[in-house]
């Protein structure tokens, strides 16, 4: 991401779709498949890591439900989450746990420039073709927590005797 800034990485085009639908075929003909391992601070690097075939395959992909896909399912899930919950969750991952190596501001301007709306234009409307809709609604306590950090602060009222 450093080094290409200049790319967007929340469209579908910047992702090698092809080769996606090549793997999902090999995994569903029973075949051993190996995908390159990408990491957003170093680009890909030359490893890979083997998917063996078996009987039950989960896939978790924003593109998962795009039409050249859908028909590589058995059940379709979408987890539709709240404008908020997406923020959160890409801040904490990208600029707090530091996988792409953004700062917050660097994090918030691509979210606010780039991420929802292409959310809105190429993963949303992909819902519809969802056999399950889980709605997860966004809830602060939850989605602090994942942070690793966990602040308490204590309140009391100190009453009219404490001052003088």
């Amino acid at each position: 991401m450093q080094s290409h800034p200049e790319l967007n990485w929340d469209h579908p085009e910047a992702l090698n779709l092809a080769m996606a639908a090549e793997k999902i075929g090999q995994l569903k003909e029973w075949k051993t498949v190996k995908i390159p391992h990408y990491n957003f601070l170093t680009d890909p690097t030359p490893d890979a890591f083997t998917i063996e075939p078996t009987d039950v395959i989960i896939v978790e992909w924003l593109f998962s439900l795009r039409g050249e896909f859908i028909n590589h399912w058995d059940v379709t899930t979408y987890v539709d989450i709240s404008p908020h919950g997406r923020l959160i969750r890409r801040l904490i991952r990208d600029a707090v746990e530091q996988r792409t190596g953004q700062t917050i501001f660097q994090s918030l301007r691509q979210i606010t420039s780039q991420v929802e709306k292409e959310h809105l234009t190429h993963v949303d409307p992909t819902k519809a073709n969802a056999q399950v809709l889980i709605t997860n609604e966004y809830n602060p306590l939850v989605e602090s927590m994942r942070t690793g950090r966990h602040e308490k602060q204590l309140k009391l009222s100190l009453g009219s005797d404490f001052f003088v």
